[in-house]
């Protein structure tokens, strides 16, 4: 009987074993750790035409993994010796659809677990673009060809300081401008360019006994810097200056004649910023704020005024 116990008491520890690693091993399956997301092999990446308006649609797929809570996909398009970044999304889908012009780009899907902790270090994939875009498309980058653009629009003149300025009216409403230029330089940082900028404002003022009048115009040289908003249609303009500024048929106008008209032309200086959107392929809207610094030889005080600006252009 001895021996049967000893027996019986090997078994029951033996079971007790089993169980006991049983237990550990379920415990460590069931701890929800994830592995990054893995490329789909099947139909990983492909395009096809809206129907709608015929543009193409890029469609990028990935492998699903467990206990995931969501997805972050991070999309670079290859410029020069380096990427941009042209689209960071978050979903909860093994998947993402864009609209992007040809080209060479990479991306990387990054998974985030149950407690929203990223899992593992997602890798680099390279993929390309060959389709032609037949029109606008949300993604497509708005700065195509050489990168020409000529626009114009409304400028009134809002005084700041000076005795020019002084006699007249605080507000001038009409004016008007122009831009024509290029964007050559293209980097990670942004692109650079140059262009020409004429302006006009027409300068008055009423008194019961008088009315004075005056053309206010110039043209500045700009150096130009322009950086792209996601997803590209969009770009902030900062300019930075200096040409010449007229001060044109300056007289006064009186019940019994009229005073002799006076020219004056003046080195100035300025500085712009603007919003621009492109709103229909190369087409695009600029709302924005130029300051002008006007250098007046030989006065007890400078001349400097602000010119809000909104106008529409064309980029190729």
């Amino acid at each position: 009987m001895a021996i049967k116990v000893r027996g019986m008491g090997r078994v029951c520890a033996a079971l007790m074993m089993s169980v006991i690693l049983g237990v550990t091993a379920f415990s460590r399956e069931e701890d929800p750790a994830i592995s990054p997301a893995e490329e789909n092999t099947d139909k990983e990446f492909y395009s096809y035409p809206r129907e709608e308006d015929g543009a193409f649609i890029q469609h990028l797929a990935w492998q699903g993994v467990e206990y995931v809570r969501h997805y972050e996909v991070i999309i670079e398009r290859k410029e020069g010796d380096g990427y941009i970044e042209v689209l960071r999304e978050t979903t909860g889908e093994t998947f993402i659809e864009f609209s992007f012009r040809g080209g060479s780009y990479r991306y990387r899907v990054q998974a985030y677990d149950l407690l929203n902790r990223p899992s593992g270090n997602a890798p680099w994939k390279d993929f390309t673009i060959i389709a032609v875009q037949p029109g606008f498309s949300p993604g497509e980058p708005k700065v195509p060809g050489v990168n020409f653009f000529a626009s114009a629009g409304y400028a009134p003149l809002v005084p700041l300081y000076g005795n020019l300025f002084d006699l007249f009216d605080t507000v001038h409403f009409p004016g008007a401008y122009a831009r024509v230029g290029f964007v050559p330089f293209k980097t990670d940082f942004g692109s650079f360019g140059f262009e020409l900028n004429p302006f006009w404002d027409y300068l008055t003022i009423s008194r019961n006994d008088y009315r004075g009048t005056s053309h206010l115009a110039g043209i500045h040289v700009n150096a130009l810097y322009q950086k792209s908003l996601p997803p590209e249609t969009m770009f902030i303009n900062v300019r930075l200056g200096g040409g010449v500024t007229s001060l044109l048929d300056f007289h006064f106008t009186y019940a019994n004649g009229t005073s002799q008209s006076m020219n004056g032309f003046y080195i100035s200086a300025g500085a712009d910023i603007s919003f621009q959107w492109f709103f229909f392929r190369f087409f695009y809207l600029e709302a924005g704020l130029a300051y002008r610094h006007i250098i007046t030889p030989g006065e007890p005080f400078q001349q400097g005024y602000i010119s809000p600006f909104a106008g529409m252009g064309i980029q190729l």
